[in-house]
């Protein structure tokens, strides 16, 4: 690609209403201090400067309020799948592992990673992508998906179910405090059959799965949250409504916090697991049992064999 070309693309996005950065050459790395065009956009004499002159410059497009604009960033196939098959149909651009998805920006989106546990990343206020034509550090060219251009659609509305709120980070310290191991592989199973379930039984998979998260929630082993968010993301995907979907969430997650549960714990008697209740452990008073000189190893769990969409919280 001939370098006025570049240029020409660079003003083409511009006009568009997009704050364009340059980025250096096979790479995703700003060339200079780009937060001014957070605020304001570039010149012509910046933009020739950036991308004349025999420039090999990437060409970066900057997200949030000044351009308009919010990207989902689909790093994986996996994330691409699901994109697909849960996203309205808006301006796509081929990276080199995956797919930007464009829409329009709203007010007070932020940047975010791994939204529903996928390698799938929102670029909005403060953030940035490489534009359709920029070249990738394996030689990988960006660019727009077959009928999928800026000439070709208009951004849709960033997706409501995705919207990441004011209290994102006070959940996620909750998920950090009341997540754990045992919650995380029950979110990841429940999650699973859920991606499993075939169309008439879809939506009562649903209904047992948030009974049986809900429980854990109020048994403290999961975040609320968390698993709504994820549930919800993940009935979307299969192909329920999202007012049904979160109606028999809520409705399933309240049925289940009346049964609070925890995680399975050793009888000392046996030495089998059981799964306890909250109520349950109310005034038990539970000998030490002393470790045997040598214990037996334990085997490493593969955590590959899991589903993409759930393997993150493993």
């Amino acid at each position: 690609m001939k370098k006025t070309d570049t240029l020409s693309i660079a003003k083409g996005y511009r006009k568009a209403g997009f704050s364009v950065i340059p980025l250096l050459p096979k790479s995703k790395k700003p060339a200079i201090q780009w937060h001014e065009f957070q605020k304001r956009l570039p010149s012509d004499e910046e933009l020739e400067a950036w991308f004349g002159n025999g420039s090999h410059y990437n060409i970066g497009i900057v997200t949030g309020a000044i351009s308009g604009l919010a990207v989902l960033d689909a790093d994986s196939a996996g994330a691409v799948t699901w994109c697909e098959a849960s996203l309205p149909k808006t301006p796509a651009v081929k990276t080199a592992r995956g797919r930007h998805y464009y829409f329009r920006f709203r007010d007070g989106l932020k940047n975010s990673v791994r939204v529903n546990g996928l390698k799938l990343d929102v670029r909005g206020q403060g953030g940035y992508v490489a534009a359709p034509c920029s070249v990738h550090e394996s030689g990988a060219v960006y660019h727009w998906v077959e009928d999928r251009g800026l000439d070709d659609l208009s951004l849709s509305e960033f997706p409501a179910h995705l919207l990441i709120g004011k209290n994102e980070k006070a959940s996620s310290n909750r998920e950090a405090k009341t997540g754990n191991k045992y919650g995380q592989a029950a979110l990841a199973s429940e999650l699973a059959k859920l991606c499993a379930a075939t169309e008439g039984e879809r939506n009562d998979t649903l209904n047992r799965a948030a009974f049986a998260l809900g429980s854990l929630v109020a048994g403290g082993e999961l975040d609320r949250r968390q698993v709504e968010t994820s549930l919800l993301s993940t009935a979307i995907s299969i192909g329920l409504t999202e007012s049904e979907a979160s109606t028999t969430i809520k409705s399933g997650m309240d049925a289940g916090a009346m049964e609070p549960r925890t995680a399975p714990r050793k009888d000392g008697a046996t030495g089998q697991a059981s799964i306890t209740s909250v109520a349950e452990t109310k005034d038990v008073h539970i000998e030490p049992v002393p470790l045997p000189d040598e214990l037996s190893p334990v085997a490493d769990f593969d955590f590959s064999l899991l589903p993409d969409a759930v393997r993150p919280w493993a």
